[in-house]
């Protein structure tokens, strides 16, 4: 038996009374195999909630198998509050989405539970922590947009838009009118996404606020570059398009 700390990414039904639940840990997002939790009576349900932190003594389900069995944990905390906004789940859902994609790093799950407890309190930085984990993964995936100069002739001043097509920041002449022209303290804020030091993101994230669309923004851009298609972000959007 082993001890396995995470964070509970979401719980899929198995066989009548079975489960298997995606826990985030620093390394991997790890598989376990889950009996009985279908049954109100059972004692391991509690683990197995999508937005909670759970520590799990797990063992090994058979031979050759990467998906662990569970065996007891406890619960460490529970951010269930995030369900009764649908903004919250949806853009929760949306990062679950894009980690299922993505090579696991250490960094993400601190800063998926910090999104998680903001988001949970409603409080200012849920936005930042959210846009924090998403620059993350574009910058490890490869695919973040160039904030240091123009991407078409390598400016570093006069920058004034971001295009999606071009792959980051366009400066006037390149831009030529073709994109509307960003706001200085937005371009400020995206750069920021990406060139900030990891040990002053809980600062930034207290002191600097984003929100939806800037999260849309960056969603967006993992699509386009990952070349994926999310119902998540889909979904996100038609619910922002109803204010």
């Amino acid at each position: 038996m082993t001890d396995l700390s995470g964070l509970v990414l979401s719980v899929q039904d198995y066989k009548e009374r079975d489960g298997i639940v995606f826990v985030l840990t620093q390394t991997k997002i790890q598989s376990v195999y889950a009996r009985g939790i279908q049954s109100a009576a059972s004692k391991n349900r509690r683990l197995c909630n999508p937005f909670t932190k759970v520590d799990l003594i797990v063992g090994e389900r058979r031979s050759g198998s990467s998906m662990a069995l569970l065996i007891k944990g406890s619960v460490k905390a529970q951010f269930h509050k995030i369900q009764d906004s649908l903004v919250a789940q949806s853009a929760c859902f949306v990062l679950r989405d894009i980690l299922f994609r993505s090579a696991i790093h250490p960094e993400y799950e601190d800063l998926l539970f910090k999104a998680w407890q903001a988001f949970d309190r409603s409080e200012k930085s849920r936005w930042t922590y959210a846009c924090l984990l998403l620059a993350c993964i574009l910058k490890n995936e490869g695919i973040a947009p160039d904030v240091s100069e123009c991407v078409r002739c390598h400016a570093r001043k006069g920058i004034e838009t971001v295009s999606i097509a071009d792959g980051g920041f366009l400066c006037v002449s390149c831009n030529a009118r073709q994109f509307p022209k960003w706001k200085k303290e937005d371009l400020e804020k995206l750069r920021s996404l990406f060139v900030i030091h990891p040990d002053r993101m809980d600062i930034y994230a207290q002191n600097k606020t984003y929100d939806l669309d800037d999260f849309l923004f960056l969603a967006k851009w993992y699509e386009r570059y990952a070349a994926a298609e999310l119902a998540s972000i889909r979904f996100l959007n038609s619910v922002r398009s109803l204010g």
